[in-house]
């Protein structure tokens, strides 16, 4: 028998807040008991149970659930315990609001083999890796409930993200979900075939270059090495404006960019870098700190839309034509270099659970395509994380790291600039591709909602906002 069922027998009060009276229980066991094999499984299992929270939680003699992932022996061997206190804050309340409610249910459609990811990839006794992965989410609910969750991976899993990380940008993700190698290779080829790094022109990149190492010798002459930027080249607008705006940013005489708060480190070492790639067009428009998140007027149960109920983003666009609803296509999250000095990554949730609203609007709007993604940047200093995150299998919205890249922390790093706009040049490029996706319901006049069974409702968190 589960524990908690055990304790639901019982009568056992509050034990998943505080420590439960393990001699009462044992006795009630005995005394009203059932037979004697099914007392020894009990007593195993509470030794068992109590044991692996003890080690993995010091002296803490919480119990969680026995459910065991099939996909993973442990779920946490790799992890790097999360202690910062925005974290705590957010992980207890999180556990206060699911102890108190049950969680959204998910239900696959079993007459449609080719909504799950996928048979091709990975079967462990008949299991897909859709139904892997939920029994994994189903795993992290019970550490949420203990107030147990240690990393970014269960906490993401309790709204249906995965996180498929190729580019080591957390805790090795295919650990964490169990996958053998050849399992993740395959889930990781699948996704940069549909997702492609492209690299910037030869002649583009070797101009950016010189500007590079002029700005640390000769910082006077960094505009004339702009004019050398070739006229035909995809982007150069984008490119010219970004490097026009860091020569002026970047004088000599500047001010230290490390030291900024927030919002002087998004206009001193953000926005140069950024902006000309978030151009506003017929189909999109630009957000900045005022730009409410799709859907979080909903999930923060703001009444009348007061910014102190509602999730705000940093950056956003928006695509935006007529009277049709505003979607969320490219989200960008910020936080100086000041307040992530500790290894904290204080908006990595936030702006995941931010995409996955932005995709549920989608198709709950009628703008159901699965060819529609969401693209989102996590400036943590002065390092950037470029995702995209898609829902094309039932309950599986895979948040996908594409690249990697850094803001000059003066004009001696401008060599970073390459690598920056290479990745802001593929935020830009699929940013209007989905524009465009959305428009064409518009044209078509189909606005219909096709993947019902494939959203997930996310945990409300109109009382503690975890996320």
């Amino acid at each position: 028998m589960k524990f908690t069922n055990l304790v639901k027998a019982y009568n056992v009060k509050h034990w998943n807040k505080h420590y439960p009276d393990w001699k009462e229980l044992e006795e009630k066991i005995k005394k009203e008991g059932e037979n004697e094999k099914e007392n020894e499984n009990a007593s195993d299992l509470l030794a068992k149970v109590l044991g692996k929270r003890k080690e993995r939680n010091g002296a803490l003699g919480t119990i969680s659930s026995t459910c065991t992932p099939p996909c993973s022996s442990t779920l946490s061997s790799s992890s790097i315990k999360a202690s910062t206190a925005s974290t705590n804050r957010r992980r207890k309340a999180l556990k206060t609001y699911i102890t108190e409610n049950e969680p959204p249910t998910i239900n696959l459609n079993g007459d449609c083999e080719k909504s799950r990811w996928a048979r091709s990839i990975s079967l462990v006794n008949g299991v897909s890796v859709t139904e892997r992965l939920l029994q994994y989410r189903n795993q992290a609910i019970e550490y949420a409930k203990e107030g147990l969750l240690e990393t970014y991976q269960e906490e993401l899993a309790l709204n249906s993200i995965i996180l498929i990380d190729g580019v080591e940008c957390a805790p090795n993700s295919r650990l964490q979900y169990g996958f053998s190698h050849e399992e993740w290779d395959r889930m990781l080829k699948e996704c940069k075939d549909l997702y492609p790094v492209e690299n910037l022109e030869l002649d583009v990149k070797s101009t950016i270059f010189k500007f590079a190492e002029v700005g640390n010798k000769d910082f006077n002459s960094c505009k004339n090495i702009i004019k050398e930027l070739p006229d035909d080249a995809e982007n150069n607008e984008c490119i010219e404006l970004s490097m026009r705006i860091i020569a002026e940013m970047y004088k000599p005489k500047s001010s230290n960019k490390a030291g900024k708060q927030k919002y002087s480190f998004s206009i001193d070492s953000v926005y140069p870098v950024f902006l000309p790639f978030f151009d506003e067009t017929d189909l999109t428009t630009r957000s900045g700190t005022d730009g409410q998140a799709q859907v979080s007027e909903e999930r923060c149960g703001s009444i009348d839309g007061s910014k102190g109920t509602c999730r705000f983003s940093d950056l956003s666009i928006n695509f935006s034509f007529g009277s049709m609803p505003e979607q969320g296509l490219a989200i960008v999250e910020i936080k100086p270099p000041e307040k992530v000095r500790n290894g904290s990554r204080p908006d990595f949730i936030k702006l995941a659970n931010e995409m996955k609203d932005s995709i549920d609007k989608m198709v709950n709007d009628g703008m159901d395509d699965a060819d529609i993604s969401v693209v989102g940047v996590l400036v943590e200093g002065f390092k950037c994380t470029m995702f995209v995150m898609d829902l094309k299998y039932q309950a599986t919205y895979r948040l996908i790291p594409l690249s990697i890249f850094y803001l000059p922390r003066s004009r001696q790093g401008f060599y970073v600039l390459p690598f920056a706009y290479e990745s802001l040049a593929i935020l830009r490029k699929m940013t209007y591709f989905n524009a465009n996706k959305c428009h064409a319901f518009h044209l078509k006049k189909k606005r219909l909602t096709v993947r019902n069974n494939y959203v997930v409702k996310s945990y409300d968190s109109s009382k503690n906002r975890y996320a």
